[in-house]
């Protein structure tokens, strides 16, 4: 029995001097820094899955609505209509949908804007009818806006072109345009015009001026200083014509253009009232027939004579 032990107990030493030092090998091959993972049952691949049972498909898909089509058209010398097609809400409801516009490129809605008046998917458009200015380009987008943001249509372009003298315009008739070529003035229509006073009384109202681009200031100071005394002023100031209502009186210089093209506006030949003053007493007009290629001539601020208002684009 002993001897039977004795076997048994070198058998194991043996075993042991062969199969310990083949696992301490096995061992140190490990590369230190290494993390062992264990095999689990999901799909590697499938990464992007999202549990229903703790987000909302609201939360996952959150995105901005989605336009396109955008489009310019209709572009006229003061108008123009900017449309395009929304195709998608982003997975929230809309809550303002428009146009926006500018002379700088990629405009957004801290630009001019245009709201719809409704907000639905679907194409729309809208019409850019005040504020363009001529010789211009513009850059326009449409936008909708979610409660995840403002998405926006490719941008498009349109440019309004230069008027000319003599072209019907804003209300009246383009007779003066100066250098940069984007700002003029705009005469009455005929049938626009009124008789009266420069005044119902003879006093003379400081500060006023003669030259182009003065009329405005001095119609203000004019009714500032007399009120309903100054009755060819005021109906300037009064007119209401083709929507619009900032019209004023020509100053001196400002009539003398005028009476430049008075065929293309349209003129008879009667005496015109400027909202220049030449004196106390008198103040400065301009005869419509072949006289007034005289120049200005002073009328008394009393007398009766012909007012046609004039706007600045």
């Amino acid at each position: 029995m002993q001897k039977q032990f004795v076997i048994y107990a070198l058998c194991l030493f043996s075993l042991s001097a062969v199969i310990l030092p083949s696992c301490q090998k096995g061992l140190t091959d490990v590369p230190k820094n290494t993390t062992t993972i264990p095999p689990t049952t999901a799909d590697s691949t499938n990464n992007n899955t999202t549990d229903s049972t703790n987000n909302s498909a609201d939360t996952v898909n959150k995105e901005l609505p989605v336009l396109i089509n955008a489009s310019a058209t209709n572009i006229t010398a003061t108008r123009a209509t900017i449309g395009a097609e929304i195709t998608a809400d982003g997975g929230f409801q809309i809550t303002e949908q428009g146009i926006v516009y500018d002379t700088l490129p990629n405009p957004t809605i801290n630009s001019n804007i245009l709201k719809a008046k409704t907000v639905q998917l679907g194409a729309f458009s809208l019409e850019i009818a005040k504020g363009l200015k001529p010789n211009t380009k513009y850059y326009a987008r449409a936008y909708a806006t979610n409660s995840a943001g403002t998405g926006y249509s490719k941008q498009v372009d349109f440019t309004i072109a230069a008027v000319q003298i003599g072209q019907r315009y804003g209300g009246g008739v383009v007779f003066y345009i100066d250098a940069t070529t984007h700002h003029g003035l705009i005469s009455a229509l005929p049938g626009q015009n009124e008789t009266a006073e420069w005044a119902t009384v003879s006093v003379s109202v400081p500060g006023l001026k003669t030259e182009i681009g003065s009329g405005l200031a001095n119609t203000k100071a004019i009714l500032a200083a007399l009120g309903d005394k100054a009755t060819a002023a005021k109906f300037c100031d009064d007119l209401s014509s083709y929507g619009f209502t900032d019209w004023y009186m020509p100053s001196r210089d400002e009539l003398a253009e005028m009476y430049k093209y008075r065929d293309l506006i349209g003129f008879n030949s009667a005496y015109r009232l400027s909202s220049s003053e030449a004196d106390a007493d008198t103040a400065w007009g301009q005869s419509f027939d072949t006289d007034g290629s005289n120049g200005p001539t002073k009328i008394s601020k009393t007398a009766v004579a012909g007012v046609r208002a004039i706007r600045a684009f």
